[in-house]
């Protein structure tokens, strides 16, 4: 009987966080002279409804540029942004935020 109320909790819990969309996972960045690079990972079923729809750079606390998307391709967010006035050691922050639920930022420095 134990077995069997384990067995049905696994499963309700299996099913459940299925269920829920999830936030990206991963943010890579790459900021040189005036071009940051970004690859935000988010592998979902369907990229059409379900997908990374803004992204928000911000240099040093100040918003820097925000990018709005419709849709995503396979399993990841990519974008190459010129942003004027960067200079070595500037703090890159980079939030991505899903089209369902969740948002997840990453830092880099200016090589």
């Amino acid at each position: 009987m134990k077995r069997a109320v384990f067995l049905s909790v696994v499963m309700v819990l299996s099913i459940l966080s299925y269920a829920y969309p999830h936030s990206p996972y991963d943010i890579k960045i790459t900021a040189s002279a005036q071009t940051v690079n970004i690859k935000v990972y988010h592998p979902v079923s369907d990229p059409s409804t379900h997908y990374v729809k803004k992204v928000v750079i911000k240099v040093n606390g100040e918003e820097a540029r925000t990018d709005e998307f419709t849709s995503q391709t396979g399993d990841y967010q990519d974008l190459s942004r010129e942003i004027s006035g960067l200079k070595k050691g500037d703090l890159i922050a980079v939030t991505a935020y899903c089209s369902r639920y969740g948002d997840l930022t990453k830092e880099a420095k200016v090589e």
